[in-house]
């Protein structure tokens, strides 16, 4: 039998008392992370409300600017990157105590809100891959230079079909040589 209450889910704690457990653990968090978490976990529900509620036309408003199926990462200074691990930090731990609902999507959603609202450059992609003959699974994360924000590493296992960046990136000038 296993001595850790996590490992025995017998032994877990039920009702209350795992929201006492879970409420303690929270406030162990230092002050900015744990507002960052309770902020990850309103905007997780409302990212979900949007996502049923909302038609996707006008959800891809939000998602920054289409690149089409061009798969770029925008480069990130220390800083980005410091920013956008604290955002998957707070991402993850929003999700410890998150309904299974909040899937890539909602997480893709909300990692994209906090690195706008930061000013961070970053990249939204979407991606598809097949799932047996007749099945399609789909995928959303969101990268900081080469840093997973959410979604981990998409590219590994996912075709992008569509990529949004917080910036225009700028396609390579070609020239045309001759008259």
């Amino acid at each position: 039998m296993a001595k850790n209450p996590k490992e025995d889910p017998r032994k877990r704690p039920r009702g209350l008392a795992r929201l006492a457990a879970k409420s303690a653990a929270g406030l162990r968090l230092p002050p900015k992370l744990l507002l960052a978490v309770l902020a990850s976990w309103v905007l997780l529900f409302v990212a979900r409300a949007l996502i049923i509620f909302c038609p996707t036309r006008w959800l891809a408003r939000f998602y920054g600017v289409d690149q089409g199926v061009g798969a770029a990462l925008l480069l990130a200074d220390h800083g980005a990157l410091r920013a956008a691990a604290r955002v998957r930090k707070a991402i993850e731990i929003a999700l410890r105590s998150c309904p299974a609902w909040a899937n890539c999507y909602p997480q893709a959603l909300v990692a994209r809100f906090w690195l706008w609202a930061l000013g961070h450059p970053h990249v939204l992609f979407f991606g598809l891959r097949k799932n047996g003959e007749r099945s399609v699974d789909a995928h959303a994360w969101v990268m900081v230079g080469a840093l997973p924000v959410t979604g981990g590493d998409g590219f590994a296992q996912f075709t992008v079909v569509r990529c949004y960046s917080s910036q225009p990136v700028l396609a390579a000038q070609t020239r045309r040589d001759g008259p």
